[in-house]
């Protein structure tokens, strides 16, 4: 084999190896700390409030993935404490989430990927779908981001200022059913911590200011989450999320 030809072997060796690992080198310079990814995603969350019934929820282990599905019916109302409560003009609310076990660290910056699949429903009014919440018992405070289905349509809210911001994210729902959609939130929990979002690889909100108080305790939780409905029937929502991950950038 002559020297010329030996070169181009080597050279064409470490350019496939390079695109083979491109995401783990990638990951080892940009993140210090993968927090769960798709076969561990089941293990990072709970279920702290129980669900309406055996449906509310099935998880299913599925090449190298963990899906999963959630369905809420009319009447389905959670279980958690306050679901059974009048409040925010709902008579009361119907619920089947999880939620994350650990809190995200202040002052650091994640990255949270997730796909969905809207199998039926989500037609109504406020379902939300995955929260970025900040309970802790003690702490006046709210989710600071909460993407929802709102009338037919994908929106995400932020708390900013105290008031709700409204971002349309121009998805009507009837034009996602039974499509998989790639989301990404950078999560930036500085003192001005913010959110930017991507769906499909688009950019469409670009560190948006959120509020975040430091005496809440950030952290994730997604499925379904509705208002209840007396004087009409809820339609009943069906959805499957998969590829989830999450990673902590490292400090700069």
């Amino acid at each position: 084999m002559n020297k010329k030809r030996l070169v181009s072997i080597i050279i064409f060796g470490v350019i496939f190896m390079l695109l083979l690992f491109k995401n783990k080198i990638t990951e080892l310079i940009y993140f210090d700390q993968i927090l769960f990814d798709e076969q561990s995603a089941r293990q990072a969350y709970f279920d702290n409030c129980g669900f309406p019934n055996s449906e509310s929820l099935k998880v299913i282990e599925l090449n190298e993935d963990t899906v999963f599905k959630f369905r809420l019916a009319n009447k389905d109302v959670g279980l958690c404490s306050s679901d059974k409560r009048r409040r925010h003009s709902a008579p009361y609310w119907e619920r089947a989430e999880l939620k994350q076990k650990e809190i995200l660290k202040r002052n650091r910056k994640y990255q949270l990927d997730f796909s969905f699949k809207i199998v039926q429903g989500f037609s109504g009014s406020r379902e939300t779908l995955f929260q970025l919440h900040n309970y802790k018992k003690g702490c006046k405070t709210s989710p600071a981001a909460m993407l929802k289905a709102d009338n037919g349509k994908l929106v995400l809210w932020l708390k900013e200022g105290g008031m709700t911001q409204q971002y349309s994210l121009n998805l009507p729902v009837n034009d996602i059913l039974l499509q998989q959609q790639r989301v990404r939130w950078i999560i930036d929990t500085h003192e001005n911590a913010s959110i930017s979002v991507l769906i499909n690889g688009k950019l469409v909100i670009d560190s948006a200011l959120m509020d975040l108080p430091l005496c809440g305790s950030p952290h994730l939780k997604f499925g379904i989450y509705r208002p209840g409905n007396e004087a009409d029937k809820n339609k009943t929502s069906e959805i499957e999320f998969a590829k989830m991950r999450l990673l902590r950038y490292r400090k700069h």
